[in-house]
């Protein structure tokens, strides 16, 4: 997959001053500079931006929602928490049902089942809790949405009390009060919170604790819905997770604890990545493969050994959703490459019976392995849901609105959303939704580091300094430092083949970096190359040890990428979904000296990756031209494929006649297009 690499380059002066005045070494005062921290007064403020320190009563709607609640505990009104089935929907839920509970309030809880009952209030739930006397329904992380839902409460005698924090799309429902920080403008300090952020600031005005007091309370719940829900860690969020992770580190309740145990984190300091990879996919599974409400006992409960054996049941919910979401996404990999749907801009694949709760993971799957946003459906009988998934400069929000007329039911934000329509018109919304013109000006997937540095510079220091960033996330993501022409020297397999530590070389220094989830027949790269890394670095403890670990997100062989590269990708796209244009299919036709070196790679490379083939030649003799030999090749009979785990592989096959390369299909398809000038 080819994906386009940009680096910060921070000035100078900018750099020298804050290393000189800050008391920081130039790699982090250069990733400073990089995050807009170019003084030393803004820098000090963002390393301490610790402090949670707001009036609730501020936050439109707080007061009124407060009120009516508040009176309902008095007058000893049934009440009904209305939650969601992801991490922050159940962490919500614990929130207001354990403060609610804690105060003597008559209430009990609800949760809606993914794959039966859908996202948010519903005409069943409505019915039931009249059916059960519930006086007040107070949502969490859902409601903004649900005008009808909340005229059948009204018209049943019960009152609807929305705390919510999506963007509201068509008209405000008539709740008896309703705090969502998207509604107005002036409430935009409060506007990055999460379902479990804004629930946080109700309690806070129910309690009329300070927001610290109350986080030191349930600033755990709050962290892990924040960072699970990928909210943007800046201002307001950052001080919330902090302390959170605070309370989780210090005392954590026994929930968190026996999750945190099971997925081998007991024994470390939790940070926002023990959130989104121990705790939230765990929390996540359950409302995925079996009930959310596993989960929201786990988070209640106080009981360790309960606590331990309902970690163990969800932690097997969640090797069952690995298992799913292994299958889908092969699944779906393979029916891609049989029809050739990796070259649309926007994939668009669906089967019978995938499992509707896990298919939005396959879609960020295939946005990983393909670069470009992905549509995962599902066919249920006439009607198919499913889960879109975008890329960063490109709404698929946006690109449903413009094919709204063919969907029965859409909805979300820019990177993620869902979607529902009549399985009839799967094909005319995959050539819709793929003919659309800001499709056809997809952006590439980009490599995004903070700066440049030399391995000499990357030290324990510099990991110790850059830990101060923390909590890392949306908006303040990990650093990411790029080290420039390195000659790969070893590839060394680790776990069973899944991971490889590499040794590398620079300018003499001698270091090694690991390189998480690539097996040996995925790598992109030779033993010899030189290549170019976009690294993460951080501290390894090891028997009271402590070593600098350098951990390689991405890599590519130096040289590779450039405008013309980029233009040979989409010339290549274009060709396999006719789309070229005759001018362009000129530009296709390889010469014999290209298919020489196609050959000579296969034969001194064995058995390799396509995309191997193409980050060692692309530079060379084009990505286009270096794809249309593999086809050729691959006509003609002289290259075999499979595909293992995902990735394409290639090998040279015996010829036992010579094989005219300007008589294959893919050739004289070229010409024909050629000939229509």
């Amino acid at each position: 997959m080819y994906q386009r690499w940009t680096v910060s380059v921070a000035d100078s002066e900018t750099v020298k001053t804050l290393s000189e005045e800050c008391g920081i070494d130039a790699v982090t005062a250069r990733i400073a500079a990089a995050r807009g921290l170019t003084t030393p007064e803004l820098l000090n403020t963002f390393l301490s931006e610790d402090e949670v320190d707001f009036n609730p009563h501020s936050l439109s709607g707080i007061t009124e929602c407060a009120k009516v609640i508040l009176s309902a505990i008095e007058d000893n009104k049934k009440i009904l928490v209305f939650g969601d089935y992801d991490c922050d929907g159940v962490t919500s839920t614990a929130l207001m049902y354990e403060y609610l509970s804690g105060v003597g309030a008559r209430v009990s809880y609800k949760i809606p089942d993914r794959n039966e009952d859908g996202y948010g209030l519903s005409e069943k739930f409505v019915t039931e809790a009249a059916k059960e006397g519930i006086e007040l329904i107070v949502t969490v992380d859902n409601g903004i949405s649900c005008y009808d839902e909340v005229e059948l409460a009204r018209s049943l005698g019960i009152e609807v009390v929305i705390t919510d924090h999506h963007k509201p799309q068509g008209e405000i429902p008539k709740a008896a009060a309703i705090v969502d920080p998207h509604i107005f403008e002036k409430d935009e300090y409060f506007s990055s919170l999460a379902g479990v952020g804004v629930a946080f600031v109700l309690v806070c005005a129910l309690s009329g604790k300070t927001p610290a007091e109350v986080l030191w309370q349930y600033g755990d719940l709050v962290a892990a819905g924040t960072v699970s829900d990928v909210m943007q860690l800046t201002g307001l969020n950052r001080g919330i997770v902090r302390i959170g992770l605070d309370v989780m580190n210090s005392r954590a309740r026994v929930g968190t604890a026996a999750i945190f145990e099971i997925a081998g984190l007991g024994d470390k300091k939790i940070t926002t990545g023990g959130i989104s990879f121990g705790l939230a996919p765990r929390i996540n599974a359950a409302g995925r493969i079996g009930s959310a409400y596993t989960a929201l006992d786990l988070l209640l409960t106080d009981d360790i050994d309960e606590a331990r054996r309902i970690a163990s049941t969800i932690n097997e919910m969640n090797i069952r959703r690995q298992q799913i979401e292994q299958e889908i996404t092969a699944s779906a990999i393979e029916i891609i490459e049989k029809n050739r749907l990796k070259y649309d801009r926007i994939i668009v694949v669906s089967n019978r019976g995938w499992n509707p709760g896990v298919i939005g993971i396959a879609a960020s799957k295939l946005v990983e392995k393909y670069g470009r946003p992905a549509i995962v459906l599902t066919e249920q009988g006439d009607i198919t849901h499913g889960s879109c998934r975008g890329i960063s400069g490109f709404s698929i929000f946006g690109a449903l609105c413009e094919v709204s007329e063919i969907l029965t039911k859409f909805g979300g934000h820019e990177l993620a959303a869902g979607v529902t329509l009549k399985t009839e018109d799967i094909q005319e919304f995959r050539r819709k939704i793929n003919s659309l013109e800001t499709a056809d000006n997809m952006p590439f997937m980009t490599v995004k580091s903070d700066c440049e540095a030399d391995p000499t510079e990357l030290n324990l220091e510099t990991a110790y300094q850059l830990s101060e960033f923390e909590p890392f996330g949306a908006g303040n993501p990990t650093p990411v430092i790029l080290i420039k022409k390195a000659k790969l020297e070893g590839i060394t397999p680790l776990s069973g083949g899944n991971h490889q530590k590499l040794s590398l070389t620079k300018n003499g220094c001698h270091f090694k970096a690991l390189l998480f989830g690539k097996k040996a027949h995925e790598m992109e790269v030779f033993i010899g190359d030189e290549v170019d890394l976009a690294v993460n670095i951080g501290v390894n403890e090891f028997r009271d040890t402590e070593t600098l670990s350098i951990v390689i997100k991405h890599i590519r062989k130096s040289g590779s990428g450039g405008k013309d590269c980029e233009m040979a990708v989409r010339r290549y796209e274009d060709f396999m979904s006719a789309r070229i244009s005759p001018e362009n299919a000129g530009k296709l036709l390889p010469s014999r000296d290209d298919f020489a070196a196609v050959y000579r790679l296969l034969i001194s490379k064995g058995l390799v990756s396509k995309e191997a083939v193409l980050s060692a030649l692309g530079k060379l003799i084009g990505y286009d031209k270096c794809s249309v030999c593999l086809d050729t090749l691959y006509d003609t009979e002289l290259i075999s494929t499979e595909i293992k785990e995902g990735t394409q592989l290639i090998s040279l096959k015996k010829a036992d006649n010579k094989k005219d390369l300007w008589s294959s299909a893919t050739i004289l398809k070229i010409k024909e297009i050629i000939k229509e000038v």
